[in-house]
């Protein structure tokens, strides 16, 4: 950043705006990473109350091996006529639904259990 103080004030005000535009950007991305991270820790410490479940939740999001059977990562469209309605990807680090800045993501945990509550029918057709 030193080097854009020099004599070309307006040019290097452009670049330096740009340089920041991208920093932020990159911290913002780290920043949805985290809070993802901590809604997906959060749910799994709830599941997890008595300790005593057969299977725990916590393990399940902490193993290195996914949960949930990844697709091939390119994105499913609810509408395919429009750009403007979500998608949905299945990768092996879970799922997201949505669209551009306005998403929502799943661990392979969450979404395995969304898969189960529909395959028992708790969760149906609205």
């Amino acid at each position: 950043m030193l080097r854009l103080s020099g004599a070309d004030g307006d040019h290097n005000r452009v670049e330096l705006r740009n340089l920041v535009v991208a920093h932020v950007a990159e911290l913002r991305a780290r920043i949805d990473d985290l809070l993802w991270m901590d809604r997906v820790l959060s749910a799994a410490i709830c599941e997890c109350a008595s300790g005593q479940q057969p299977e725990c939740p916590i393990m399940d999001v902490l193993s290195d091996a996914p949960a949930a059977s990844p697709g091939t990562g390119e994105p499913i469209t609810f509408c395919p006529a429009c750009e403007l309605c979500p998608e949905l990807e299945i990768t092996d680090q879970g799922v997201r639904i949505g669209e551009d800045k306005n998403n929502v993501r799943l661990s392979p945990a969450e979404w395995n259990k969304v898969v189960r509550l529909i395959k028992n029918g708790t969760l149906r057709e609205v």
